[in-house]
């Protein structure tokens, strides 16, 4: 059955395996309360705090239809490819389950060669790939680090929805410090609104729950399932 969009998943100035997986040089360390590592010197460079006027409107992809992938979760291979465009391209095809596993190869090669074939293929993507796209995503929510942000940002108005709701979900882990102010507009949109919820709330777990709830608070919904979604989301908020 086709995985469901939300659900999985800067500007140039700004998997989580199992334990068992040796992933360890791709997961980043865990955050300080005061936000990601390394990230509270950089956040001039991301645009500061949100802003607290009306929402931007949102922006609207052009209409062009995803082409190679329907969102259709693909099984494991028997044998997993070794070339980092085809291992990237499995990870944003496989289901969340399986993604560990995709992710593990890429710790069986020279991490530094890996890192910079990903980091090359994330800022080329030109959106014509919804599977590639997808598992950039992923990659660099798994990967960390404020580089990946750069590239992660445009995917934000991909045509495709499936890379559109897992570059969401991949900046809510990441949580830039303008991540919050990036992803209030996308609670508007319909497409991608269940992972912006479950984005800014993962945020509000890392830092400034206080913008979280107000971001969260401020969006209105006819739509009684979506504002079960917000308020659970609220309630996880911490204090």
């Amino acid at each position: 059955a086709p995985a469901e969009p939300g659900q999985d998943g800067v500007e140039p100035e700004a998997a989580a395996a199992d334990p068992a997986v040796p992933t360890a040089a791709l997961v980043p360390t865990e955050p300080s309360s005061d936000g990601p590592p390394g990230w509270v010197t950089q956040s001039r460079m991301y645009g500061g705090a949100v802003e607290r006027g009306p929402r931007a409107a949102v922006e609207s992809p052009a209409p062009t239809p995803a082409v190679g992938w329907d969102g259709q979760v693909s099984s494991l291979p028997a044998v997993l490819p070794d070339e980092t465009r085809a291992l990237v391209k499995l990870l944003g095809m496989v289901a969340e389950g399986d993604q560990p596993v995709v992710l593990a190869r890429f710790g069986a090669a020279d991490a530094k060669a890996r890192r910079d074939e990903f980091s090359s293929l994330l800022m080329a993507y030109s959106g014509a790939d919804p599977a590639l796209g997808r598992g950039l995503c992923v990659l660099a929510a798994a990967i960390g680090g404020p580089g990946h942000v750069a590239g992660l940002r445009p995917l934000l108005r991909d045509a495709s929805p499936w890379v559109r709701s897992a570059a969401v979900l991949a900046l809510g882990k990441l949580a830039p410090p303008a991540g919050i102010l990036w992803l209030t507009p996308l609670l508007d949109d319909p497409v991608v609104q269940g992972a912006a919820i479950q984005a800014l709330a993962a945020m509000g777990h890392r830092a400034r729950p206080d913008l979280v709830r107000d971001s969260l608070r401020r969006f209105r919904t006819s739509d009684p399932a979506v504002q079960a979604q917000v308020d659970a989301a609220l309630g996880g908020l911490p204090t």
